[in-house]
């Protein structure tokens, strides 16, 4: 994505709409664009749970200012690996800890990370559990 001016920047909002009904229009995210050079952006719809078919973009121009941008190489791919939601701690003590979520798609077996308080998600420890709750 490329600003095509320097006096302002330009938000795009990223949504879903149902079939070419504008009014059912659901933001997903929020892009805001300054530099004038192109930047790769990304948009994840993991946590969209509407009924919206189709995906639209709408400029949203800062106050009355006219800013313009232009978008290149959109490239949709569908994850993998839908992650689950609503994860929620059901038991736990200075010990242990009961994990329950709800399970978004067909998967069977899970991957859990955890670590010390403030640890990156990334650099935990990681089991593969197959029952939920766990």
């Amino acid at each position: 994505m490329k600003n095509g001016t320097t006096t302002s920047p330009f938000t795009l909002v990223v949504g879903v709409i149902e079939g070419n009904d504008i009014s059912t229009f659901v933001p997903v995210d929020t892009i805001s664009q300054v530099s004038t050079s192109f930047v790769q952006q990304s948009v994840a719809f993991n946590n969209y749970e509407g009924s919206g078919n189709r995906i639209a973009i709408v400029n949203k121009q800062p106050g009355s200012d006219y800013s313009y941008g232009q978008i290149d190489d959109i490239l949709l791919t569908a994850p993998t690996c839908i992650h689950p939601n609503d994860l929620e701690a059901i038991d736990a003590d200075t010990n242990s800890v009961t994990l329950s979520w709800n399970e978004r798609g067909e998967a069977t077996s899970w991957n859990i990370e955890y670590g010390p308080v403030g640890f990156t998600p990334g650099t935990g420890t990681i089991i593969q559990v197959s029952t939920n709750p766990y």
